[in-house]
């Protein structure tokens, strides 16, 4: 278990035992007050104040001040960064954190510009540069592709989005921290998975999306990482951290992914997390989902 660790003294093992306990509670999702839109599958908790950041106006830069102190962002330390990060549930709210915590860095930094192109499902070609012009396609932003506009500093921490070489221990969810930005190329070392302390150098590549929604194939020509000061849960899964920030600003959509979250940390007292109040005004309450059918045909 992530939170058994040596020499620890007796009243700190009460309370990883007591911490373990509660966790194990909301994994199986036996605590909390169950939620009106569903009863049996979600439930509202409360937060232990302890692990809590007040959701005021200075709330989100104390959650990242937790993580990511002014010496680490001056002087980045690869075994630092591999052992704490920021979750959270959405795409859209790990890009916002990212964005916050690369402008408090001071370093020069390097844009890199996607090249994006809608490919029709027939030979309409013309007709879909008509209909889908540049500017439309470099606003668009999938959840499995890299932003259209990547800027980046040195000592920044990445996270590969594709596996590219799993081999050479290139997957999706691995993270980086960059060592040097080249004109064609991103030069970073390894900092989690099995190749950890591995420099290697990411190229542009054509990366596709497609699904029902869309009229056509997206294309987008562009380096195949973003940045991982924050990222989402489920990006996180299955890494131990020693710092970790929870940013809650709307309660999780999934099942077992409040579990997840809380479960990445391997001590209490490196866990903090920021709700945003709820419709009341309630302090540190967030909705937890666990589809309890889908656990007893596990467990049977």
């Amino acid at each position: 278990m992530r939170l058994l660790q040596p020499n620890l003294t007796h009243i700190e093992k009460e309370n990883i035992k007591l911490y373990a306990e509660w966790l194990l509670q909301i994994g199986n999702g036996n605590i909390g007050d169950p939620d009106d839109s569903d009863p049996l599958n979600a439930s509202w908790i409360k937060i232990p104040d302890e692990f809590c950041i007040n959701d005021d106006e200075n709330g989100l830069s104390n959650i990242i001040s937790f993580i990511y102190n002014d010496d680490l962002l001056r002087q980045p330390n690869a075994i630092q960064l591999q052992q704490q990060a920021i979750v959270c549930p959405r795409n859209e709210t790990a890009d916002i954190i990212n964005e916050v915590i690369i402008l408090k860095i001071e370093r020069e930094e390097r844009t890199y510009t996607s090249f994006n192109f809608a490919i029709p499902y027939n030979n309409d070609g013309g007709q879909a540069e008509l209909l889908y012009p540049a500017e439309y396609l470099n606003s668009q932003n999938f959840p499995s592709l890299p932003p259209h506009v990547l800027t980046l500093k040195v000592g920044v921490p990445i996270i590969l989005l594709p596996n590219l070489n799993i081999a050479g221990g290139l997957c999706n969810g691995i993270r980086m921290i960059t060592t040097q930005l080249l004109a064609r190329h991103i030069e970073a070392e390894i900092i989690t998975g099995t190749k950890i302390g591995q420099k290697v150098y990411l190229p542009r590549i054509n990366l596709f999306h497609k699904d029902n929604v869309l009229p056509y194939i997206f294309k987008r020509f562009q380096h195949t990482v973003k940045i991982s000061y924050a990222m989402t849960i489920s990006k996180n899964q299955g890494q131990s951290l020693n710092k970790i920030g929870i940013y809650l600003p709307k309660p999780v959509f999934s099942h077992g992914q409040l579990y997840v979250a809380l479960s990445r940390a391997t001590t209490p007292h490196g866990l903090k997390i920021l709700i945003k109040k709820d419709e009341k005004g309630n302090p540190n309450v967030t909705k937890n989902i666990v589809y309890k059918d889908f656990l007893k045909s596990i467990l049977a």
